[in-house]
């Protein structure tokens, strides 16, 4: 996301100085030849991500410190597999969506999580495969799974 130079230059703007530049990559999102444009636009059937996103990342932003750039690299470091892992789901929940009805939403809900643009609120990996599992088990509750019983011979 942020190299350091462009980390410490969004620090050393004055506060309506930062704002400026945030709306200001708010407004490109919103531009069709804009990569934030097609980033957006593809990346789930759930429309209020955009604005989701949006509204996360301006705090994470706004708040930035020098003191803490080794934490958000370190951060971003050890969750880039799960951000990655998280555009994959994402792109199946978008081709299967229809076919998991209700529960979608709680698969949305974990992808969000995995994808969260503050890095800090990321969820770690322990967590994520302990939800994953979870979810598994919930989708399974309702599928009835036919048993085979051998036949006999005669």
């Amino acid at each position: 996301m942020m190299n350091r130079n462009r980390f410490l230059q969004l620090h050393d703007r004055t506060y309506e100085q930062k704002q400026k530049t945030i709306q200001k990559w708010i407004e490109k999102t919103n531009h069709p030849k804009s990569g934030y444009h097609v980033f957006f636009s593809n990346l789930t059937f759930d429309v209020s991500w955009r604005e989701k996103i949006i509204s996360d990342l301006y705090p994470f932003l706004m708040n930035l410190t020098p003191e803490r750039y080794d934490l958000f690299l370190t951060t971003s470091l050890y969750t880039i597999d799960i951000y990655g892992l998280g555009t994959i789901f994402i792109e199946l929940l978008n081709r299967n969506h229809k076919l998991l009805k209700e529960m979608k939403y709680d698969i949305s809900d974990l992808c969000y999580r995995m994808i969260h643009p503050n890095v800090f609120l990321r969820i770690d990996i322990d967590s994520l495969l302990m939800e994953y599992e979870a979810l598994l088990m919930k989708g399974t509750e309702k599928v009835v799974i036919p048993t085979f019983i051998p036949l006999k011979k005669k």
